[in-house]
């Protein structure tokens, strides 16, 4: 089919973070969804870990392929260590020639990391892949020297926004319970001093800033 001149269809893949019930990101789906008009496909993990270790891609872009047939180019968004998976499965894709249905890669609360996974990972010369990090100002789970270390690796010069929402936290990226983390996980979140609501609105935004700058018209 002819699509010259004609906007990509662009949706989201969100990959939750570990141990987090997929249902705890619908706000901010519902907001990418309605505010933005994305298809958004959430992922379902067998025990909510979207990360196993070992492997370098979790399949999952494919079941959004079909489950949106309409969707020619895709964000890969995610939180926590459902970002880790993102830009895996973004590397395996690039690996395999798969760069066609790529809009570009959106990490919230979350880094390149190149000690699990799919190793080497660096999109730092990649100039064609937009991608966004977000970060929350009062995040108390993510570790902020591995944070700041993974920056080199994403996309250079203005193929990134960098966003750090003020009084954010790790937590209210989703709509969770986390009181139960810091036994299991030894995690303890910082104090939030904007609502959940505000804090998912400006990722919200910025996952839809990717997917605009991955809309390219031919």
């Amino acid at each position: 089919s002819n699509n010259k001149g004609k906007e990509e269809e662009v949706g989201v893949v969100f990959y939750g973070g570990a141990l987090v019930d997929p249902r705890g990101y619908s706000p901010m789906m519902t907001m990418l969804s309605e505010k933005y008009g994305l298809s958004v496909a959430v992922p379902i993990f067998a025990d909510d870990l979207a990360f196993k270790f070992g492997t370098c891609e979790s399949g999952r872009v494919a079941l959004a392929q079909q489950a949106f047939p309409n969707v020619t180019k895709w964000v890969l968004a995610g939180h926590s260590f459902g970002g880790l998976v993102a830009l895996n499965d973004i590397w395996a894709m690039v690996g395999k020639k798969e760069t066609e249905s790529l809009a570009g890669l959106a990490l919230i609360g979350s880094y390149v990391r190149q000690d699990i996974g799919c190793g080497e990972v660096d999109f730092s010369g990649w100039d064609w892949l937009p991608a966004a990090s977000v970060s929350a100002s009062n995040d108390g789970v993510i570790n902020m020297t591995n944070f700041e270390a993974g920056q080199q690796w994403l996309p250079s010069g203005n193929n990134t926004l960098t966003l750090v929402i003020e009084g954010a936290n790790h937590g209210q990226f989703g709509t969770y319970d986390d009181s139960g983390r810091a036994t299991l996980l030894n995690q303890t979140d910082g104090v939030a001093t904007i609502s959940t609501e505000e804090q998912q609105e400006q990722a919200a935004s910025a996952i839809a800033y990717v997917a605009t700058r991955g809309r390219i018209v031919n």
